[in-house]
């Protein structure tokens, strides 16, 4: 019952625009803001997305928003899929597509953190979430859509590169 009353006021808060805070939701539920972070972590473990100020903003220790998408773009899901499934926009889903091919790119190239930092502009954070994700789907199953990606990001480069 909890549950669906958190799904519902987040995804109807963020229908309109908005984002709630963990002690928000507690205070509109009547419940610990510990209760309601257990149920958001049990709700997202179970693959729902709850939009929340800290996950959407990248705010706090949970996982973050972009990384649930990437995951599930890498196990092949395409980007009406996505939409569907994250709330997210087509746009949001393809800059962190493209941020993420860049850093896998990147990395590959044995670009230190801080230099990641400067040229994509990410946090240390999302950063580190992106290498975990590298190395978490670098297997067999996953190298045609990791190599999509980095052709992907190496036509970009190319056709950005002056004088190619």
């Amino acid at each position: 019952m909890l549950d669906r009353r958190i799904l519902r006021l987040t995804g109807e808060a963020f229908g309109q625009g908005a984002l709630l805070t963990q002690a928000d939701l507690a205070i509109l539920l009547n419940e610990s803001t510990k209760t309601v972070a257990r149920h958001i972590k049990d709700l997202e473990t179970h693959g729902h997305v709850v939009p929340t100020r800290g996950s959407w903003k990248d705010i706090g220790p949970g996982v973050s928003h972009k990384k649930r998408i990437l995951e599930l773009y890498l196990k092949g899901d395409e980007y009406t899929e996505l939409e569907r499934k994250t709330k997210h926009s087509g746009e949001a889903i393809m800059r962190y597509v493209k941020d993420f091919a860049r850093v896998l790119v990147l990395t590959e190239e044995e670009y230190s953190a801080a230099e990641l930092r400067i040229v994509t502009g990410l946090s240390d954070r999302i950063i580190r979430e992106y290498q975990e994700l590298i190395e978490q789907y670098s297997g067999h199953e996953y190298r045609e859509r990791l190599e999509h990606l980095r052709a992907i990001f190496k036509k970009r480069r190319r056709s950005a590169t002056p004088g190619s």
